[in-house]
């Protein structure tokens, strides 16, 4: 079992969702995971995965990508930032509204 096969079996058992997922060509996906830290403070983590099938028919998720995968993941991490970018300015928004 590799690590990253141990990471989705403990997020799967753990039933935790990614707060947005955006999903592109070529088997490309971008789950973007919140945190709230001990101040209230939100963080973001963002992971990268491509799907594939091996030979028997099985499918799997890797963090490694093709050549040919550059652009498509540049695209898809620029719509998780642009996503990330806007919970941003609700929460600053939602926090000078509740200090009023």
């Amino acid at each position: 079992m590799t690590m990253d096969e141990t990471q989705e079996d403990v997020t799967t058992a753990a039933n935790v969702r990614p707060a947005s997922r955006f999903v592109g060509s070529g088997g490309l996906s971008v789950a973007v995971w919140t945190h709230k830290n001990e101040n209230g403070t939100m963080n973001y983590s963002v992971r990268l995965d491509r799907s594939y099938k091996d030979n028997d028919g099985n499918y799997h998720s890797t963090p490694y990508l093709r050549d040919g995968d550059l652009l498509r993941a540049q695209k898809l991490l620029e719509r998780a930032g642009d996503w990330i970018e806007q919970q941003k300015q609700q929460h600053r928004g939602q926090a000078s509204a509740q200090a009023r």
